[in-house]
């Protein structure tokens, strides 16, 4: 199973400024995932990024890509030292690839997932603002991955007729060859193949995003004939084998049990201690619909414009909505998965 490594920087929150992202002015933090131990040495881009609003959301993403072990707020932490350097450097960078180039506004606005000010096919290099030191040029990767990301997420995306309404993701339990046991989301089946999110998976909650499908790495792509037919299939490319059940002896491989870990992570540095996830995970899931919260208030009977609300109502909401649907009182078991999924993400943004 190939390493990654969670890298996180806080956002400075700069109020009335023209020239930085959403995200800048608003504070938050920025995340992203390499596949390669950041130092300084490192200038490659990273696999993934993205942007939450708070430690808590950054916990909770940290948590669902079973990274919680190999999270550190702390900025003088050597995995975050490449982020904190990308997160204030705000000069406009070049990346060029395969005949194509691009420019962005900063690294920030790379890292958010914003779009380049210009994408060109052409070898008209912007060589006048590089040369005045008004553009930098970084490596190849960044334009590479980002335009990996845009082909990922085009594979991955639902079908339109199913973005206003909750679907279910089913996971699949996989087995590398040194026996670690994960849990990969499903992306979508094709008539020949079941697309796999190639990153192991940790659930928390009985919801997901949208915004899931964005943040992939790379897609296994199973024979879906052999996958049903004997249960499970084995995937070179990914070094694992993908199980339909539980294969025998199925323990999720949790990093609180990784020794070797600590070498890196905690070399000089004291370890952080951030709450895990569920050892017990759902074997399937309920992805929010594009509309979430207006969804999530009507399937728990409220109106679709009564927010906020106290965590004590949506609790006697959900009761009454698990009453009404479980299947032992005649329910039906998705409308049951799609009320638990309405009031975990309520109540998560209650929380909040």
């Amino acid at each position: 199973m190939k390493e990654h490594y969670l890298s996180v920087a806080a956002l400075p929150g700069v109020k009335g400024h023209d020239l930085v992202t959403w995200a800048e002015r608003r504070g938050g933090w920025l995340w992203c995932l390499w596949d390669i131990a950041p130092s300084p040495d490192v200038r490659r881009a990273p696999l993934i990024s993205g942007y939450v609003a708070s430690q808590d959301d950054m916990l909770a993403t940290a948590a669902m890509l079973g990274m919680t072990k190999r999270l550190r707020f702390s900025p003088d932490h050597h995995v975050n030292a490449n982020l904190v350097e990308l997160a204030r450097d705000a000069r406009p960078f070049l990346s060029v690839h395969g005949g194509q180039w691009a420019v962005w506004a900063s690294p920030t606005s790379y890292l958010i997932g914003q779009p380049p000010l210009a994408l060109r096919d052409d070898d008209a290099l912007p060589l006048r603002s590089i040369a005045c030191g008004d553009t930098i040029r970084r490596p190849a990767s960044f334009l590479q991955r980002y335009r990996a990301r845009q082909r990922l997420a085009a594979r991955a995306a639902r079908p339109a007729s199913e973005r206003c309404q909750p679907t279910i993701v089913t996971l699949l339990y996989a087995r590398d060859w040194y026996g670690r046991d994960t849990l990969h989301r499903v992306i979508r089946h094709t008539p020949r193949r079941v697309m796999v999110d190639a990153l192991p998976f940790r659930p928390t909650v009985g919801f997901l995003h949208p915004a899931w499908r964005l943040h992939l790495v790379d897609i296994a792509a199973l024979p879906r004939d052999t996958l049903e037919a004997t249960g499970q299939v084995e995937h070179r490319p990914t070094g694992r084998a993908y199980h339909v059940a539980p294969p025998a002896g199925f323990l999720l491989y949790g990093e609180e049990a990784d020794d070797d870990l600590d070498a890196f992570m905690n070399d000089d540095y004291p370890p952080e201690r951030h709450r895990l996830g569920s050892t017990s995970p759902p074997n399937t899931l309920i992805e929010l619909p594009e509309n979430s919260l207006p969804w999530a208030l009507t399937a728990l009977g409220f109106p679709a414009d009564t927010w906020p609300l106290p965590l004590t109502s949506l609790k006697a909401a959900y009761r009454r909505a698990a009453r009404h649907t479980h299947p032992d009182r005649g329910g039906q078991a998705a409308d049951f998965r799609a009320a638990r999924g309405a009031y975990e993400y309520l109540a998560s943004l209650a929380l909040r």
